[in-house]
């Protein structure tokens, strides 16, 4: 069985619920996508919000971990490529929200001069 999470996965990060309440309360949409399989939809929450640098609503999928929690190596390489960033905090989320994307995996901070 391929690493990652099982297909029909229940269980949920205890810290999810929390993310996505702090997240919906800034004016976040989230939705649960922690039981679909991997091969789908990977990450645990989808977050559509305004990107201030793009300058429009982007879905962006997030892995969930806590503070301390591990990731398998399918979710650390997801993690790098920065196709799936991990969330340990809504600030996580908030985060990537206000960074300039790079196609390289790497996120840049943005600037106010």
């Amino acid at each position: 069985m391929p690493e990652g999470r099982p297909q029909y996965r229940t269980r949920r990060d205890a810290n999810q619920a929390t993310i996505t309440a702090d997240l919906v309360q800034l004016g976040f949409e989230v939705w649960d996508i922690s039981t679909l399989p991997d091969a789908q939809c990977p990450g645990d929450i989808l977050v559509r919000g305004w990107h201030h640098v793009l300058r429009c609503k982007v879905y962006q999928p997030f892995e969930v971990k806590t503070i301390g929690g591990r990731l398998s190596k399918r979710q650390r390489e997801l993690a790098e490529s920065g196709a799936v960033p991990v969330a340990r905090q809504a600030e996580d989320v908030v985060g990537w929200y206000t960074r300039i994307p790079a196609c390289d995996g790497e996120q840049h901070e943005t600037r106010e001069d």
